[in-house]
């Protein structure tokens, strides 16, 4: 579909969807639609969206605008009931002043893959609520976006991966009182503030792969955590007592070339459902030690296989995704790499990742 065309109007209609068409530009009439709920026009290829859609439309929720060409969205907002907003995959460089102290109802709202480099304040007047879930991966923000992100004090997920973050601001970490996850992979962080993040009674899983983090603090006082990723870093070495957390179920210690693995180490992973451990002189000791649930990775650090599994994060409480990685594949001319995520199911990724390479 390439245009669209609304005569006579349908005043009844509740779901618009019209992902992956050609659509250039949307009728403003679409507007007009009182019962309308849900829009769905991603992967098209819109430049901007209608001038009302934030306007005066009170029974929509959710719209998602992904995959498109937008590079600005409507300045006017009143009288918005929207709760789930998807741009992902746009062209947006930055969003109207306003747009996150009137849009008070959003509780998901999805920026990643644009091109901002920051957020508009908010203000201490207006704290956001009802925000849930926020993701700005793949932008070029700075640890500047956080003034604006303490605002959002029910924010359980948030997601800054692939960002241009050199620290946490640890005043604006401490506003964060609910979160649950946080992702800020592929950044610039040289530490992750664990005694600020400690104070986040409800934070289970820190996904904190390609950086530049050279050594982790107590993780006993995040008595919560279930999964930490802290694979291609520049760890040099780790305490073994400091990492034994009761609830750890899922942790990550792969391609980091100078991590000298403290000698208790493998008794202090005894039981850990998903540890994942970069090829060490004593390899063959720690797999002995640590027992059968310990991926070995057997692989020379390389850029090629340097990468975290922070994307296939699986069920909230248990990490269900398995690896292969095979350097040498038919014949030395190929390789073998994949990443499968099993959500509840255990059993399928960890068939896959000991079988994928004879079914190939």
């Amino acid at each position: 579909i390439q245009e669209l065309h609304m005569t006579p109007k349908p005043i009844h209609l509740t779901r618009l969807l019209l992902s992956r068409n050609q659509l250039k530009e949307l009728p403003e009439e679409l507007c007009d639609l009182d019962k309308l709920q849900i829009l769905d026009v991603s992967h098209n290829l819109l430049t901007k969206l209608p001038a009302r859609v934030f306007w005066n439309m009170p029974r929509l929720r959710g719209i998602d605008a992904s995959f498109n060409r937008l590079q600005a969205v409507p300045e006017r907002i009143d009288n918005c009931h929207l709760e789930r907003l998807n741009l992902h995959g746009n062209r947006l460089r930055e969003l109207p002043v306003a747009f996150l102290m009137r849009a008070t109802m959003l509780k998901a709202l999805n920026l990643s893959s644009n091109l901002l480099t920051g957020l508009p304040p908010i203000g201490p007047a207006h704290e956001i609520y009802h925000m849930e879930e926020l993701a700005l991966t793949n932008n070029a923000l700075t640890e500047q976006c956080f003034s604006t992100i303490a605002g959002f004090k029910k924010l359980k997920i948030l997601h800054v991966a692939m960002n241009h973050i050199r620290q946490l601001p640890v005043r604006c970490i401490h506003e964060l009182e609910n979160l649950q996850e946080l992702t800020v992979s592929r950044n610039l962080l040289t530490q992750l503030p664990i005694a600020s993040l400690a104070k986040l009674a409800k934070l289970e899983r820190i996904m904190a792969h390609s950086n530049q983090i050279t050594q982790l603090g107590d993780l006993r006082k995040i008595r919560r955590l279930t999964k930490l990723d802290v694979s291609c870093n520049d760890l040099t070495t780790i305490d073994h007592v400091t990492i034994i957390v009761t609830a750890l179920h899922g942790l990550d210690l792969s391609a980091n070339p100078n991590l000298d693995l403290a000698a208790g180490l493998p008794t202090a992973l005894r039981g850990l459902p998903r540890a994942v451990i970069e090829e060490t002189p004593n390899a063959e000791d720690y797999l002995s030690s640590v027992g059968q649930h310990v991926d070995y990775q057997g692989l020379p650090n390389h850029s090629m296989w340097t990468h975290g599994s922070a994307e296939a994060t699986g069920n909230k409480t248990r990490h269900c995704a398995g690896q292969v990685k095979v350097q040498s594949f038919r014949n030395g001319r190929d390789g073998l790499y994949g990443v499968f995520n099993g959500g509840q199911n255990a059993p399928i990724p960890n068939f896959l990742r000991q079988n994928m390479a004879s079914i190939v």
